[in-house]
């Protein structure tokens, strides 16, 4: 059959360089399309010789995928000329059916599925040489590619009055991308990619989730005297006490430390200063701030008004708690620790698959560091707002409480709330003891 004159080798060869064509410009298109703006930039700004091609590609994108349609529509038109010729000379009853479904089908799977899956796993590799083909082509097509591009770029700007751009990358997709970096070790240290990650989530943050409740607020009445208060505010650390009236719920003003400490060398041989109350020193003009105010609203309104400190409300107008400044940017940066701060730890591993962690922790932080998975709600943000929900009271020291699969313990807690929990994993760790049993009663 090899010496037949007659033997179509023209058209069989044909379309095996139609059909290679064809994937040369199904894979160029997608290693090209698959590699994102700020992608391509990093890798010209990282390797320069070998991906600095890419600028014709950013700065001539719709011309080039033009051309890479062009070339692919030509070749596959060839193509199923090519098989129906080829048809012609075997079955010729059945040729035009081969030219439509037979050539298609193999044009489909070995000239667009094959290379597109092909170069979606390599497109940086492929997306150099690639490009560098199609440029030549180009040259040669330029003035009917060039042409052709004009049409669909005319057309959008007629429509939307403003030329085509590349979409910008969601919040959803920023975040994946921070979350796989640190998955995959891609930042130089781990801080920077949870620094990211913390301002993505900085935005949806509400003041609720890092304010200090009420029943942990220090503060003053008003009446209380300057030797009564000293000791108070230099046991607390702080620079600045809410101070109330008749409860906690009507704060009328903030004493300053400073403020205080100033009064009492002026007036420390003075019957005066025994004599002085709060509200005599205090700074009135407090700033009040809803629990559901977005934390990135309220850090701009206390830098615009210069303020340190805002009292939360709840939706009654009762105090819920205060937040300082320091906590929104710990919230963006981590915990800032001072002289000041305490020295118990929100959370501690004191062995294998087994935590104590402040009441107060919230659950996605304890997830987070712990890696377990703990119960959600609405009603609840916190840790210990999670084992109130579950035992239904405030539950005295030494409370056992299982929650499959773990098991939770009260390490401190008084009548009014829950201070300090220890959280087990019981599929690894012992029994509780008698002693906690018998406390749990």
């Amino acid at each position: 059959m090899s010496t037949d004159p007659a033997f179509p080798w023209g058209e069989i060869f044909g379309i095996l360089a139609c059909l290679i064509a064809s994937a040369f410009f199904s894979g160029a298109e997608t290693a090209l399309t698959s590699i994102t703006t700020t992608r391509a930039r990093l890798l010209m700004e990282r390797n320069p010789a070998r991906f600095g091609i890419l600028r014709l590609w950013l700065n001539n994108k719709r011309r080039y995928i033009t051309t890479l349609l062009i070339g692919n529509n030509v070749v596959n038109i060839l193509c199923s000329i090519l098989g129906y010729q080829l048809a012609l000379r075997f079955l010729p009853n059945y040729a035009e059916a081969i030219s439509v479904f037979g050539v298609t089908i193999i044009v489909l799977i070995f000239a667009e599925i094959t290379p597109k899956s092909l170069a979606l796993g390599f497109s940086e590799t492929i997306a150099g040489p690639a490009l560098r083909v199609v440029w030549l082509i180009d040259k040669l097509l330029f003035p009917f590619s060039w042409s052709l591009s004009r049409i669909p770029a005319l057309m959008q700007n007629n429509v939307t009055g403003r030329e085509p751009d590349d979409p910008l990358p969601t919040e959803d997709e920023i975040e994946f991308h921070i979350r796989r970096g640190l998955a995959e070790s891609v930042f130089e240290e781990n801080e920077q990619g949870e620094l990211l990650m913390s301002a993505m989530e900085f935005t949806d943050t509400v003041v609720r989730e890092i304010m200090i409740p009420r029943t942990d607020m220090i503060a003053l009445g008003q009446h209380t005297t300057v030797n009564d208060a000293l000791p108070l505010v230099m046991e607390s650390g702080h620079s600045r006490i809410p101070v109330y009236d008749e409860t906690p719920d009507e704060i009328v003003g903030i004493l300053y430390a400073k403020d205080l400490l100033a009064h009492m060398v002026k007036h420390r041989t003075s019957l005066e200063c025994t004599q002085t109350v709060v509200e005599d020193i205090m700074r009135e003009g407090m700033f009040f701030v809803p629990e559901t105010q977005k934390i990135q609203l309220l850090l701009k309104d206390m830098r615009r008004r210069g303020l340190h400190l805002a009292i939360v409300v709840d939706e009654f107008g009762g105090t819920a708690g205060l937040v300082t400044l320091e906590d929104i940017l710990e919230e963006l940066v981590g915990e800032i620790r001072d002289e000041h701060d305490r020295n118990q730890q929100m959370i501690q591993k004191i062995a294998d698959d087994r935590y104590q962690v402040n009441a107060h922790m919230p659950i996605y932080d304890f997830e987070e560091i712990t890696g377990m998975q703990l119960p959600h709600s609405d009603d609840y943000d916190s840790v210990g707002g999670m084992v109130l929900a579950l035992n239904g009271r405030i539950p005295r020291k030494g409370k056992v409480i299982d929650m499959p699969p773990y098991q939770v313990v009260v390490v401190d807690a008084d009548e009014r709330r829950i201070k300090r929990l220890e959280i087990r994993d019981i599929g690894t760790d012992v029994a509780p003891t008698a002693a906690e049993k018998s406390e749990s009663r």
